[in-house]
């Protein structure tokens, strides 16, 4: 099984340079909330080969060869570059329903997956029972949740559900709500893609752009069609979803090192005084549970 991850490092001087030719407003890796890395992403890579042994393959997705960590190991990691499989017309990209839009053309993929976000980790033991039951995703959503037009996020959330039930012919959702997955890995299948790739292909491209916009659609669209195919299970890993910042960094290190939860969510936010001492604590944390390397990196 394929564990499907994106990544952007911020602190890499020729993407910085493509964002500032594409944008015109520079972006370095501690000014910029959504792109910034808090250096992490070995740690994940870690909590995987220790507590997700059923992975046998990380498929890191990137901008570039230049966005690639240099100690990564190329025999178990998959590196996907995004002209590999984002038509050229709309790279380069700074904006992940675009990558999102896009993942049924990589080719290759396990037939189950589980596609993640880099600010999610696993600190305890998982099982594939976690995510899937035969092939069939484990998914949990929020049902009838409210939502404004000024939340990027959710109107690219609705953008998605109300195209996966105008191609499948299900009656209009109420205006002003949405169906949301929760905020955690979501188990995939290619099935699935290639089904969502048939139904909405055509249509998804008319949603893309370069930057962030709320016609956007994201990667749950293809949980939308799992939801209306009523072809999933409603349940859900154990996980724990915090904010990055001042007020919750104790709680976050007490959780990276406990018992509680099998996975964390670590969203970033503005919400962040000192960048640079937060980001010590929590590397401090994340270094007392995993010191040693492991078979992704070199």
């Amino acid at each position: 099984m394929d564990l499907v991850l994106p990544y952007v490092n911020a602190a890499d001087r020729e993407w910085q340079q493509s964002i500032l030719r594409t944008t015109k407003t520079a972006v370095s890796n501690s000014s910029s909330v959504r792109f910034r890395s808090w250096g992490t992403l070995k740690y994940l890579f870690r909590g995987v080969a220790q507590y997700m042994p059923f992975i046998d393959r990380i498929v890191l997705i990137v901008a570039s060869k230049s966005q690639v960590p240099v100690w990564i190991n190329y025999e178990n990691v998959r590196i996907v570059y995004h002209d590999e499989f984002i038509p050229s017309k709309f790279l380069p990209t700074f904006n992940s329903c675009t990558i999102e839009s896009f993942l049924y053309n990589i080719e290759g993929l396990s037939d189950r997956f589980i596609y993640a976000n880099d600010d999610i980790f696993a600190i305890n033991p998982c099982s594939i029972d976690d995510f899937f039951t035969e092939d069939v995703p484990h998914i949990k959503y929020v049902i009838h949740d409210k939502y404004t037009l000024n939340n990027t996020f959710r109107c690219q959330c609705r953008s998605g559900m109300d195209l996966i039930m105008s191609k499948l012919n299900t009656p209009e959702y109420e205006q002003g709500y949405i169906i949301r997955p929760y905020h955690i890995t979501s188990p995939m299948t290619t099935e699935c893609l290639s089904a969502v790739k048939q139904l909405c292909g055509n249509d998804i491209e008319n949603t893309v752009s370069r930057l962030r916009e709320p016609r956007n659609i994201n990667q749950y669209i293809y949980l939308y069609y799992q939801y209306f195919m009523d072809n999933y299970v409603d349940s859900i890993v154990s996980y724990k979803y915090y904010t990055l910042s001042d007020k919750f960094i104790s709680d976050i290190c007490k959780a990276i090192l406990g018992r509680d939860y099998k996975l964390v969510c670590l969203n970033d936010s503005g919400k962040v005084s000192d960048y640079s001492a937060l980001k010590s604590r929590l590397l401090s944390a994340f270094k007392q549970k995993f010191p040693n390397r492991c078979k992704y990196e070199n």
